[in-house]
């Protein structure tokens, strides 16, 4: 079994873990686990009108988006029996990154706060980007 392959998946399943708590902690206005202080705030974060983009709330886009990467990972790897497919995978990340740099910008910028849950997706987002950069040089 390819080591950076599932790698890859179980990251990813552990963004979804994080995504689905995050939405939980959206949904029930409970910011208890993600508000660290005044500047690391998930609840700022939630609260503030850029926390939406074309309506939809931000946390919405994680619920759908390592779901996303986790079933290619699963589909292009053979459910980690073999090396990730990087020219269907690195393009998404890439993307995903792309993205997160609006959204940091859209957090420190704008808003003056951190929601910490959310770094922790962007973080994931870099590091899958690594795991398949690095698969492309096995």
């Amino acid at each position: 079994m390819n080591k950076l392959s599932v790698a890859t998946i179980s990251l990813s399943a552990f963004g979804i873990i994080v995504a689905i708590i995050l939405a939980y902690e959206y949904v029930t206005a409970d910011f208890t686990v993600c508000n660290i202080n005044s500047f690391f705030s998930c609840g700022a974060v939630a609260s503030s009108p850029y926390s939406k983009l074309f309506g939809i709330p931000m946390y919405v886009f994680g619920l759908v988006w390592f779901p996303l990467i986790f079933t290619l990972s699963l589909a292009y790897s053979s459910f980690g029996k073999k090396e990730i497919n990087v020219m269907v995978l690195l393009p998404f990340l890439l993307l995903g990154d792309v993205f997160t740099i609006y959204l940091w910008f859209d957090q420190l910028a704008l808003i003056g706060k951190l929601c910490p849950f959310c770094i922790t997706l962007y973080i994931i987002n870099y590091i899958l980007t690594v795991f398949v950069i690095l698969s492309m040089r096995q």
